[in-house]
């Protein structure tokens, strides 16, 4: 595998056709996380990875890109990261490989639901009615600098948000997003985690003591509505049916189903 610079991203765009994530096209499109390309005429790959999670694209896979695909984990020293293929052949191909090692490795195979939205025929009003039932105790704000360093400083829920820009100035660039306030606390939050040009994908959480409270619903609302101002696609890909619900709410239909590997080195 070689390691590609920016400027060859490009050629993993045909690997990439049918993505899973905005952080996929975020990747191809500006600079953030590392891409690989096998630069195989025939079975080409290509890896991209973001944080602690290694998306695979292009054709079948063999053993050693297997092999590199480990070698890179085992250097970056990561304990806990996901792996996700972007076709049935990759996904056959890694649960035979991983029944093969699952002494090595504790993992739990899970899906995630990509949702698809036509933001041309959004329910204005009815996101408009959402935002109108936060709770008078609660204040909605957009990201500002102060909110944004709070949440560098803080923990890794608040961190969360904004843990892929290096500073305010480049998140007020490239990124948006709103939190909920209790007082000086924050206590829910939305953001645009990755961005291309031409949508964003959507980071959202509310913390656990707070819920039950809508506050969820209340930031998609509000965050669809500034992605309809800035002319941009919200990627929502749900982890559990709580977020699936909240999203069908707003308009969102199931587009496609990722299959997913959270992967644990044991000791």
């Amino acid at each position: 595998m070689r390691k590609l610079e920016f400027t060859e991203r490009k050629y993993l765009i045909e690997l990439f056709n049918n993505p899973s994530s905005a952080i996929i096209l975020a990747s191809l499109y500006t600079n953030i996380g590392e891409t690989w390309i096998n630069d195989k005429l025939i079975n080409k790959n290509g890896i991209i990875f973001v944080e602690n999670t290694f998306y695979i694209g292009g054709h079948s896979i063999d053993k050693e890109l297997i092999e590199f695909l480990f070698e890179q984990i085992l250097r970056k020293e990561i304990s806990l990261y996901y792996i996700i293929p972007q076709n049935n052949d990759m996904i056959a191909y890694f649960d035979e490989y991983f029944n093969q090692v699952k002494y090595k490795y504790s993992i739990i195979k899970s899906e995630r639901h990509l949702m698809d939205i036509d933001m041309n025929n959004i329910n204005h009003d009815k996101l408009m009615s959402f935002i109108n039932d936060l709770p008078v105790k609660y204040q909605l704000k957009p990201i500002n600098e102060e909110l944004f360093y709070t949440a560098i400083s803080g923990d890794k829920y608040l961190n969360n948000f904004i843990k892929l820009f290096s500073n305010y100035k480049d998140f007020e660039k490239e990124g948006f997003g709103f939190f909920i306030l209790d007082g000086s606390e924050i206590i829910a939050g939305i953001s645009s985690f990755a961005r291309y040009k031409e949508g964003v994908e959507v980071q959202i959480a509310v913390k656990p003591e707070y819920r039950g409270q809508h506050l969820a619903r209340i930031l998609g609302a509000e965050f669809i509505l500034e992605c309809k101002k800035r002319d941009l696609y919200p990627w929502w890909d749900c982890a559990n049916p709580i977020s699936e619900h909240i999203a069908t709410e707003f308009g969102y239909v199931l587009k496609q189903i990722t299959t997913i590997y959270k992967c644990m080195l044991n000791e």
